[in-house]
């Protein structure tokens, strides 16, 4: 199968997939870069320049600010759907202190964490203090789970792309 064949046929399927609402406009033009990559009209590597947000930041700052934060947040994302392993261990750290009905502020969180023997760059108390301190407002919690979500979902979307493009170079 000829590299055009497989950019066609990842295009049409984010395409298809945006026009059934399963997938964001953000996602379609992540498979449009993704084939114009593969074909080399666009580098590849420039194909995804840019994914690195702070927003992931923003959603733990919300959560130690706000306990509801952590209700809306655990509800639209796991500690999975962040990129860098860390925040998904805080994240998850923080929903299990919330469901054992146990107070989320810097101290708990940090003891947890301690508890967990994670490296000293997560259970820091400067790594999350640093957390808190990114953040103006927890109001906008629902909105960064969001953004998370939808980057795991493009992360997720990219991933099996390149397993489709790999498959179909093997054969």
């Amino acid at each position: 199968m000829s590299t055009s064949t497989i950019a066609l046929i990842i295009l049409v399927v984010t395409i298809i997939l945006f026009a059934s609402g399963k997938v964001p406009l953000s996602v379609t033009a992540v498979g449009a870069a993704l084939a114009m990559g593969i074909c080399g009209v666009i580098p590849f590597t420039s194909a995804f320049a840019g994914f690195a947000s702070d927003v992931t930041m923003m959603v733990i700052g919300s959560m130690i600010m706000n306990k509801d934060a952590i209700v809306t947040a655990s509800e639209i994302i796991t500690g999975e759907d962040f990129y860098q392993q860390q925040y998904g261990i805080v994240f998850d750290t923080m929903v299990e202190l919330f469901n054992e009905g146990k107070p989320v502020d810097l101290i708990t969180l940090q003891d947890r964490l301690m508890e967990k023997d994670l490296p000293p760059e997560v259970s820091s108390m400067e790594f999350v203090a640093e957390l808190m301190s990114s953040l103006p407002t927890s109001v906008n919690a629902k909105t960064y789970a969001e953004i998370v979500k939808e980057k795991s979902m493009l992360r997720k979307m990219i991933k099996t792309m390149e397993e489709i493009t790999n498959t179909c170079y093997l054969g």
